[in-house]
């Protein structure tokens, strides 16, 4: 990188649906192993796997890069800066997906889980100092 370019401009942006989960009963309605993951039945219909969607997902992810020369030809200061989800959008990946055997969903139904796993990494950010020779 020449000096006289100024600064690197880059980054990735995501933007997209939210994800899809599963709708489920949370109780053995079918009598099979104990699992809790039997699809209710709403007017008459089994409801599709994945049927629930989240919320939209957006992550922008800028860096910003410079390289000086020091002291002569061949050695180089390399600095960078990285932000991840700079605008800190809550990005989650989990949601509450049991229905239960009734007509209607209970209170809390479709919101997003809580706790680290259930939610994409907030904003961050990293600098990189290096020195090339």
């Amino acid at each position: 990188m020449d000096s006289a370019r100024g600064c690197d401009l880059g980054g990735v942006a995501t933007l997209g649906s939210g994800l899809p989960y599963n709708i489920v009963t949370g109780t053995n309605n079918s009598g099979d192993t104990g699992a809790t993951t039997d699809r209710p039945v709403i007017d008459g219909v089994v409801i599709p796997r994945n049927a629930g969607w989240g919320k939209p997902i957006y992550d922008i992810s800028p860096v910003i890069e410079r390289e000086f020369r020091l002291f002569s030809d061949p050695i180089a200061l390399n600095l960078r800066a990285e932000a991840f989800n700079v605008l800190n959008h809550p990005n989650f990946v989990g949601y509450v997906s049991t229905w239960g055997n009734g007509p209607t969903a209970p209170t809390g139904f479709g919101m997003p889980l809580t706790g680290i796993t259930n939610q994409l990494p907030a904003r961050s950010l990293q600098f990189l100092a290096k020195i090339a020779f």
